[in-house]
């Protein structure tokens, strides 16, 4: 995960991403923004629409849907996301035609088009999540995004937003012997968030709910990383 402590007044890893993020082209403020502040697999956040968003009050709930048409690229050729023509299936959805291998989808389940869509990861995923959004700067990237546009990128798209942004913000590992750098990656930001639970005192069930994991390991990573005691939020 990103840093989102430090022991002296410069600034964390964290909030250098997140200037970044805010100082970019829309959708680079849309994919950096949203995936610190909801923990969003890379898949979801290519699939969003604007149906998965919904106002409460002052804060704007992402309800993770069991499954959405998938429209944002071409299952032709590539891997992962748009590489030609859009309105068509994308790599990871045209791959995930069917329910083989997925004994947590209900045995009678097809997906719709034949499996041309994007459903969640896990059985936690499939059965419904939501996200709140409180910070101000990601609720208006979201909304006026989807004034505009009805969908937001490919997952190639996503990884490139997130690498470029950790570039302008200074972030990124030492070459190793063969040259590559190993910038920060969609799931980083995903671990981020899940410490970042784990720091506002967020107990293990806590985290695992809007993470949408199968399990409360991953969640228990986190608290450790954080390096707090985790304590109840909510009776």
């Amino acid at each position: 995960p990103l840093e989102l402590r430090r022991n002296d007044d410069s600034k964390t890893e964290y909030d250098r991403f997140r200037e970044a993020a805010k100082s970019g082209p829309p959708r680079e403020e849309l994919v950096g923004l949203t995936l610190l502040d909801s923990g969003m697999r890379n898949t979801a956040m290519a699939h969003m629409v604007e149906s998965w968003t919904e106002w409460r009050g002052d804060k704007l709930i992402i309800n993770i849907p069991p499954y959405e048409r998938c429209e944002v690229g071409s299952s032709e050729k590539g891997k992962g996301g748009d590489r030609s023509e859009s309105g068509e299936p994308c790599w990871y959805c045209a791959e995930s035609r069917n329910s083989e291998g997925k004994d947590w989808l209900p045995p009678d389940h097809k997906l719709p088009d034949d499996g041309d869509c994007w459903h969640p990861k896990s059985r936690a995923g499939w059965e419904g999540r939501q996200i709140p959004i409180k910070e101000e700067d990601t609720q208006q990237i979201i909304e006026s995004w989807f004034r505009v546009y009805d969908t937001v990128c490919s997952q190639d798209a996503v990884r490139t937003a997130v690498k470029r942004l950790a570039k302008r913000a200074g972030i990124f590992e030492p070459a190793d012997k063969e040259g590559q750098q190993d910038w920060p990656t969609p799931h980083d930001l995903r671990d981020t968030y899940g410490t970042q639970l784990a720091l506002m005192g967020f107990n293990r069930d806590e985290i695992k709910a809007p993470m949408g994991h199968a399990g409360i390991e991953q969640a228990d990573s986190y608290i450790k990383l954080s390096g707090v005691e985790s304590t109840p939020v909510f009776d």
